[in-house]
């Protein structure tokens, strides 16, 4: 009849037993397409933009080398561009944050790693850019309406890495340690960056 649902094996078979059936099977395959448990994908996936790399080191040092590449001198694009950089680790914590508050995960997925490896390569393009902002000796000058911007631009260009980035990469990269939030603290402070810098003065 038209009311009829055609048949499926996810809803006919599966659906009808639902629970003996996951605690059995991760997932299943059917013709041309199939399902997978969440924690599963959510643990073994990988970015779009993932680098092989696995030293702290090796990234720090490609985040500078790109930087550098980029050959910025106009002081109000150096503060976009920094505030690019952070925008993208704002990003990445806001999604490490939602993942440490799902229940039952099996393990921390493995893409966590190298969002933190991807955020370590962003800060030193940071650093990059406040020391070529720091180079103009009117950059800061733009940033007179922005404090926390500003502040977190001098610790930037005086190579230090953020406070809240450090304790997340130790929250994340070290067993030993629990975690307490720095992603969300860092996603919050990057996002009130974000917001401050709609009333820099444009040149």
């Amino acid at each position: 009849g038209p009311d009829r649902r055609p048949y499926s094996f996810e809803h006919t078979i599966i659906g009808k037993h639902e629970k003996r059936f996951l605690e059995s099977f991760d997932g299943f395959i059917h013709r041309n397409g199939g399902r997978v448990k969440a924690d599963i994908l959510l643990g073994f996936s990988a970015r779009q933009d993932y680098s092989s790399s696995h030293s702290m080191e090796d990234r720090v040092e490609e985040g500078r080398r790109k930087a550098q590449q980029m050959k910025i001198e106009d002081p109000q694009e150096l503060i976009w561009a920094w505030l690019e950089a952070d925008n993208y680790q704002m990003r990445r914590c806001r999604d490490i944050h939602r993942i440490r508050l799902l229940p039952g995960l099996p393990h921390l997925p493995n893409w966590v790693r190298s969002d933190i490896m991807a955020m370590l390569e962003k800060e030193a393009m940071k650093q990059v850019f406040a020391e070529g902002l720091m180079e103009t000796g009117k950059g800061f000058a733009l940033l007179s309406a922005t404090p926390s911007l500003k502040k977190a631009l001098q610790e930037s260009a005086q190579g230090n890495v953020d406070e809240l980035l450090q304790q997340l990469v130790s929250q994340m990269l070290n067993t030993e340690v629990a975690y307490s939030g720095a992603a969300k603290k860092f996603y919050d402070a990057a996002q009130a960056r974000e917001k401050e810098s709609h009333k820099i003065k444009r040149i």
